[in-house]
């Protein structure tokens, strides 16, 4: 493996692993929530906390179906406006870059959409990541490439084929420090399918 550099984080394989503290959208919309997630991941020895930036029209459909893990969050909300509920804004997000810089912990987020990339842009993201739903998103790809940054690609509901594609068409892009991940995306992921 090529080694990959994060905000000044070696990763490679001669290193100890680079561990991500997957806070996602587990804030539930709440910023106090947001600070002490970051706040657990580095009282834990997380290299890095990630979190999910997504604009909800550009990436939701109204008929879209709620995953039984949204059971007891959603308020009985649709499964687009629970989603809603859940995005930060521009100030938000920089708000947690600077505090994650403060705390000495690596900001991370997965960009689900042009706006939320350009968003991730201009606040300073050290890298960026490609959700396990975005195995083929050729567009976003292309703008990610543009980007010049990291890239940690996850794989959790892809095919061989659709990772050898979406890695080739990665590279074409201009991606040129890329991680792979290999992901469970089952919520919580029972413990034999790790």
């Amino acid at each position: 493996m090529k080694k990959q550099i994060i905000q000044g984080r070696e990763i490679s394989d001669v290193t100890p692993s680079f561990i991500i503290a997957e806070a996602g959208v587990n804030h539930n919309g709440s910023m106090d929530l947001a600070f002490k997630l970051i706040d657990e991941a580095k009282n834990a020895g997380a290299d890095c906390v990630k979190f999910q930036t997504f604009n909800t029209e550009m990436c939701e459909s109204k008929y879209a179906l709620k995953p039984d893990y949204f059971t007891g969050r959603d308020g009985e909300l649709s499964k687009k406006d629970f989603s809603k509920s859940l995005e930060f804004d521009k100030t938000q997000f920089r708000e947690l870059k600077q505090y994650c810089d403060e705390k000495e912990i690596i900001f991370l987020s997965m960009a689900a959409d042009y706006p939320s990339l350009e968003l991730l842009l201009d606040i300073g993201c050290p890298a960026l990541k490609i959700g396990s739903s975005d195995t083929l998103n050729f567009p976003l790809f292309k703008l990610i490439g543009e980007s010049k940054l990291p890239v940690i690609y996850s794989t959790g509901i892809s095919t061989l084929e659709n990772v050898r594609m979406g890695v080739d068409y990665l590279y074409k892009s201009g991606v040129e420090d890329l991680s792979i991940l290999q992901c469970t995306s089952q919520y919580p992921a029972p413990f034999k399918d790790i």
